[in-house]
């Protein structure tokens, strides 16, 4: 279905405005009538929306750009209220540190100014809220995974849209830098994505969970994912959902309470998949006449990059960060702000860094 549902918005895209609402609105009607110690499916509806949040992006549904954080955030606020409101201090306190920057944050006009603000503190209040309900929360094993896969659905939804999107692999120029015209949006976000459905599937395969009612559909749908995160030229979810995995194996390796059966399975797993993956990471460098190859080995007109220049100046970012940080470490610089004190500091960064145009006219 959401295959079919990829194919309509690729040439509709106005319609994910009637999903994402629809999706928001189911999650708020489960999540005040479901059980609140049962199974609750308005943590089925904000798990959708977390996957569908680059569909609604990359199809500019008309919703609002962080409309998928305070959606999400509202439906678990209602499930956390509803199931007695358990406080866990640390959490509650790590979001109301980050409140009193707010008073700092100045974008030149009221609205640039609260779009700061929303961009920079929708993501933790997300985080906030979703750790105070899950916190030592037990959920049983059938509903765990009918989250995941509703994580999974609108992920299938995005790679189908980005194969009818592209344009054909041979007429692209592969460079070195991230490649918007294999993503549609932006690349970075695209492979974070597709990494998350990655470590989904890895795992979900290593340890037999019921994603799909096969299990070569999980082989495929995951590669698909590989193929296309490797396009983006974006490392970063790639990588990220790697070392996740490596470290999950690991976890389980070397576990006293895990079985051998499990051992040799997991053993196992890693053959096949680096098996798997080196081969799909080849036939991919072959399509970029190599460029793949070289963007991960951080090769460029045949010379190697050094660490700053590797990592897109983020290396230099966090240096900054860091100065920045002990400079302002009682309230900080204001929410959103930190980037134009980046560029006060170092010039050589503006390629690097988004500003809104208004920060960027500020002195």
């Amino acid at each position: 279905m959401h295959i079919g549902l990829g194919l309509v918005f690729a040439f509709m895209p106005s319609l994910t405005f009637l999903i994402g609402l629809s999706a928001f609105l189911l999650g708020i009607y489960w999540a005040l009538t479901d059980s609140v110690t049962g199974m609750n499916r308005g943590l089925l509806a904000a798990a959708y929306l977390c996957g569908l949040e680059l569909v609604l992006r990359l199809s500019r549904s008309g919703l609002p750009h962080e409309f998928v954080k305070y959606a999400v955030a509202l439906i678990l606020l209602i499930m956390w209220i509803r199931s007695g409101m358990r406080i866990h201090p640390g959490i509650l306190l790590y979001f109301l540190l980050l409140l009193p920057a707010a008073l700092l944050s100045n974008g030149g006009t009221l609205e640039e100014t609260r779009q700061l603000i929303s961009a920079n503190l929708s993501g933790p209040l997300c985080l906030t809220v979703s750790s105070l309900f899950l916190y030592k929360r037990k959920i049983p094993i059938n509903h765990f995974v009918g989250v995941l896969r509703w994580l999974l659905y609108p992920i299938i939804a995005l790679v189908t849209i980005l194969i009818v999107k592209t344009p054909d692999l041979a007429e692209i120029d592969f460079g070195y830098g991230s490649n918007f015209q294999t993503s549609i949006y932006g690349p970075n976000q695209i492979s974070s994505i597709l990494g998350l459905g990655i470590i989904i599937i890895g795992l979900g395969l290593l340890l037999k969970l019921r994603l799909f009612k096969w299990s070569w559909v999980g082989l495929i749908i995951g590669g698909l994912f590989l193929f296309r995160g490797l396009l983006t030229f974006s490392r970063g979810g790639i990588v990220t959902a790697f070392v996740v995995l490596a470290l999950v194996y690991l976890l389980i390796l070397f576990s006293s309470k895990v079985s051998v059966g499990l051992r040799v399975r997991v053993i196992l797993f890693v053959a096949a998949g680096i098996f798997v993956v080196y081969n799909l990471f080849q036939y991919t460098n072959d399509l970029t006449e190599n460029a793949l190859f070289n963007r991960y080995a951080g090769i460029r007109e045949g010379r190697q990059l050094t660490a700053e220049t590797y990592t897109s100046g983020r290396s230099k970012i966090i240096e900054l960060d860091w100065d920045i940080f002990k400079e302002n470490w009682v309230l900080g610089v204001g929410v959103g702000m930190v980037r134009q004190h980046e560029l006060k500091k170092d010039m050589r960064l503006l390629p690097t860094l988004n500003l809104p145009a208004c920060l960027l006219n500020m002195d």
